[in-house]
Parts: C-alpha cells; sequence; structure tokens
C-alpha cells in the first residue's frame, strides 16, 4: 500500500451524484511545486461507492486542472486522464485502484491544482470516488 500524504487528496469519498464537477479539495503549488523536481508525480483514484445511472450510460472522464482559484473555477486543462464508462463496469466499489502517471507540475502555470470529473451521456444517480496525487502508487 502506498503512503497517502492528506494534504495531496483532492476528493475524499466525494459524491459525484449530477453532473460535471471539481475536486473538493486542491494541492497548492504555490507551497507544494518543488517536491515534485525529478518525480514522477501519479494520480490515483479509488471507487468507493458503485457508480450508477439511469439508463447504465453515464460515462465518467477525470481530468487534472490548474487554476489560480483554490476552488478550481476557471481551470485550464493540464491533463486528460482515464474515461471510464459505467455500461463496461469501470466503475464498481472494490475495483483495483486507477493509477495514472501525470506531467511534472513544474511547468504548470496555475497555482491550485485538482482535478475534474467530466460526467457524459447522462448524470450519475451515485457513485463515490477518493483521487489523491501521488509520487508512490
Amino acid at each position: 500500500m502506498s503512503y497517502i500524504d492528506k494534504n495531496l487528496v483532492v476528493s475524499d469519498s466525494q459524491d459525484l451524484t449530477g453532473a460535471t464537477q471539481y475536486s473538493t479539495y486542491s494541492v497548492d503549488l504555490g507551497v507544494s511545486k518543488l517536491l515534485t523536481y525529478g518525480k514522477q508525480l501519479y494520480l490515483v483514484s479509488i471507487i468507493d461507492v458503485l457508480f450508477t445511472s439511469t439508463n447504465t450510460t453515464a460515462t465518467l472522464q477525470i481530468n487534472v486542472v490548474t487554476s489560480a482559484n483554490a476552488d478550481l473555477t476557471s481551470h485550464e486543462m493540464q491533463q486528460q486522464t482515464g474515461f471510464f464508462n459505467l455500461a463496461d463496469s469501470d466503475l464498481t466499489a472494490n475495483r483495483e485502484k486507477i493509477v495514472m502517471p501525470i506531467a511534472n507540475a513544474l511547468g504548470i502555470k496555475g497555482r491550485y491544482l485538482g482535478v475534474q470529473y467530466e460526467v457524459g451521456t447522462e448524470v450519475f444517480t451515485a457513485g463515490n470516488i477518493t483521487t489523491y496525487f501521488t509520487f508512490d502508487p
């Protein structure tokens, strides 16, 4: 099991019921940007509660974003990561954690780093996710 730094957790069993939304928390790169120097950074997501939608056609794309604002509004897309289809049972609880390498934060202009959960096709009626950044997935 990898070490999880609470300051790098951006979603803690976040309820994604409904439409596209940002992670609950963001990482302040003004404080921690140099921590990534020379290290590979990863985004890890864990499905805590089974995702469901009315017609089982909802999709989820997890995007790494930055912003000048801690709430991640007016974001800049840094990296589009995993795309998950509910119909393919990609979003079941207790599945293996989703691990995605992301670009080094040194070249990022925004002060705050976080995640946008982009919901497509239809909204989720249930589903919770925990997401964090780490150097040791």
